[in-house]
């Protein structure tokens, strides 16, 4: 059998290398698809909020357009976007 010592290093080799070679037969995450919030706050010249603005979203990718409006406090958002975005 093994004796301790050689029990000890056998163990903090498996501790340092396994991570390692786990590490290294993970799956590619290429394929994840990346998405973010855009939001923001629309004002006039002088810095004064615009409440229920209309707000169109266009991604400039695929042509397609969503809009939406800012509330009250003149703020829109809009989830999970992607690609390159223009904001009229």
């Amino acid at each position: 059998m093994f004796s301790p010592v050689d029990s000890r290093k056998i163990v903090s080799k498996l501790l340092i290398y396994g991570p390692l070679v786990l590490s290294c037969r993970l799956p590619p995450q290429s394929g994840r698809k990346w998405r973010a919030s855009l939001s923001g706050t629309v004002t006039d010249t002088s810095g004064a909020v615009i409440p229920n603005a209309k707000i169109s979203i266009k991604n400039e990718a695929t042509g397609v357009t969503r809009h939406v409006a800012s509330d009250t406090a003149g703020f829109y958002t809009t989830p999970n976007r992607r690609g390159p975005m223009m904001v009229t």
